[in-house]
């Protein structure tokens, strides 16, 4: 087992934790962002959590697991989770108590449940199954809520004890959470505490929260404040000496600075088990709830996903009329009404389109560039009318906007838009895709009769306008280096996984069109024959076996005829790197 006060890991610091190996008792991760854009996924992040796993212990924990949700479970996210544990073998694995979207679409958000005994047992019911499934035990945690439903028929603790007894699950406890939702909701945060089952808790997480006028938004941008590191000692000397760790998943500090937080919570934890209780909470009051009158949660949660989602607001939501978008849908009925509830659903709302705004920003950082900021917020609002997210991670949104802006009147303006986002889509996939498998050479034979088997991650992109400038250029300040593209100029291009992240290189059109050709199945003896000078595939084919570009060689047992026998020099590999 473990102990102590650990760290989630996040990319900005892969290579201070590989490179220093601090002295951390285990990182847990985010299961989402290393399960890839599609099943059998992970990439690159995959690679470093295994070199990571191979000096710390891991766990995972989960944000899309959709828990409380109406919708059925889904089968095909468990099995992917299921094979990231195998590969990984957690210590343990953990999701949320909420619900994360509803009518197969992801909100991407910690949903809060009412608290009635129909969310009882349909989250004890789809807990069982969960940890079925998975063959191992899950952790439960509780959420962050700046709402509370008026049919709820407990008390939030009392929940969590009841589910406790009956599916036999261990419980996650944030302590950030419970203080964000005690001063939003007017409860004593002493008394959740009290309300716990002892042995029942596993693991704590701390984090820091900011303000929104009277409310506390789980924002996990600040660190720890003073307020949750009383309540944590009170929670320690309640539930000893668990396992903790730090989140810090937004304005992500220097891995230093976590360090220090880390210190500062053990150093909590120490003192704590030396003293007894004293918290004392004066949290403020708070009356915003959604009075209903008792629907069933498949009505709420559909109702709520329209609130959240309608491009007007919830003001524009809570109109009679249909929004531009899902025209044809009805708009789904609530039994009651919105009482002091609205800016708190637009808090929900807000996040909504934040998050996923930031996401495509961060993941088409080009494109960001080249419009303007004020620009790609609009286009992001214009995108979601036509688009949702129906995957476990926000990357995979991000699939469309190239056809998107290719209809979009922004790319009459700047026309290379499209092929800009097309090449931002492919560094993203090779980012994400398939982990590398090793590099082999069949059954030795001739080698005209060779096939390649190019890399997953590799993708060869043909374009009118030279976007890889801008996309070299996407992180250096507004001022310096390229914006725009003034000139048309073709280009031919790879994009590929390397160790250093993602490269993007430019291709000679005869390179571009061999290598082509090996992604589509023909020998090195047909590719030589398809070009003018048949000795410089050789040379390429080399160069592109020592880059792991070609990741296996097989032999057939035909050897086509040879139509050219030209022999140069062989050439070195010609295009000029560049890396994600």
């Amino acid at each position: 087992m473990i102990a102590g006060v650990g760290l989630g890991l996040r990319p900005q610091h892969y290579g201070e934790v590989l490179s220093t190996l601090p002295a951390v008792p285990f990182f847990e991760v985010i299961s989402e962002n290393y399960m890839g854009l599609r099943e059998g996924g992970g990439g690159r992040p995959l690679e470093i959590l295994e070199r990571v796993r191979a000096h710390y212990p891991i766990l995972l924990h989960g944000v899309s697991m959709n828990l409380g949700s109406a919708d059925p479970i889904d089968r095909d996210y468990l099995r992917r989770l299921g094979a990231l544990a195998d590969r990984v073998q957690p210590l343990w694995m953990s999701d949320h108590l909420c619900w994360t979207g509803v009518a197969a679409e992801n909100l991407h958000d910690l949903l809060p449940l009412p608290f009635t005994s129909e969310s009882l047992r349909h989250l004890a019911s789809r807990i069982a199954q969960v940890q079925d499934a998975l063959g191992r035990p899950l952790l439960v945690e509780n959420v962050s809520s700046y709402l509370t439903y008026a049919h709820s028929t407990m008390r939030e603790w009392e929940f969590l004890a009841e589910l406790v007894r009956r599916t036999g699950c261990g419980l996650l406890l944030d302590v950030n959470n419970v203080y964000v939702s005690a001063v939003n909701q007017g409860f004593d945060p002493a008394e959740f505490l009290r309300g716990l089952p002892r042995k029942a808790v596993q693991q704590i997480h701390l984090a820091g929260y900011s303000t929104h006028g009277p409310v506390l938004i789980d924002t996990h941008d600040h660190p720890v404040s003073a307020p949750v590191l009383q309540l944590y000692a009170e929670a320690v000397r309640r539930f000893g000496a668990v396992p903790t760790m730090i989140e810090w998943d937004e304005q992500i500090p220097p891995f230093a600075e976590l360090l220090h937080e880390a210190r500062v919570a053990a150093d909590v934890q120490r003192s704590a088990l030396q003293r007894t209780p004293s918290f004392q909470a004066q949290p403020r009051r708070a009356t915003a709830a959604i009075e209903v009158g008792g629907p069933p949660l498949a009505r709420l949660q559909r109702w709520m996903r329209w609130m959240l989602t309608d491009p007007r607001g919830v003001r524009g939501a809570l109109d009679n009329g249909s929004g531009p978008r899902r025209a044809q849908e009805p708009k789904p009925r609530l039994f009651g009404r919105v009482v002091g509830g609205e800016d708190r659903l637009g808090i929900y709302a807000n996040a909504y389109f934040l998050r996923i705004r930031d996401s495509l920003a961060s993941d088409f950082r080009a494109v960001r560039r080249a419009v303007g900021e004020h620009a790609f917020h609009r286009l992001v609002a214009e995108y979601l009318v036509e688009q949702s997210s129906h995957e476990p991670t926000l990357a995979a949104l991000g699939e469309q906007l190239p056809g998107f802006l290719s209809r979009h009147g922004l790319s009459r303006m700047l026309p290379f838009l499209p092929e800009l986002a097309q090449l931002e889509w492919s560094a993203l996939q090779a980012l994400l895709g398939p982990p590398r498998e090793t590099a082999g050479i069949g059954a030795t034979g001739e080698w005209a009769d060779a096939r390649a088997d190019l890399d997953s991650s590799v993708a060869l992109l043909r374009t009118r306008w030279p976007v890889d400038r801008l996309w070299a250029d996407r992180d250096l300040p507004e001022r310096r280096g390229s914006r725009v593209l003034r000139a048309r100029r073709r280009s031919f291009l790879i994009v590929r996984r390397a160790p250093e992240g993602v490269r993007v290189d430019r291709l000679p059109p005869a390179a571009f069109a061999t290598l082509s050709a090996l992604r589509d199945g023909v020998t090195l003896g047909e590719a030589c024959e398809r070009i003018r000078y048949p000795a410089r595939v050789s040379a390429w084919f080399a160069q592109w076996v020592r880059d792991g570009v070609i990741q296996k060689i097989r032999f057939t047992g035909v050897t086509p005829r040879w139509s050219k026998t030209t022999q140069e020099k062989r050439p070195a590999f010609s295009g000029h790197g560049r890396s994600r």
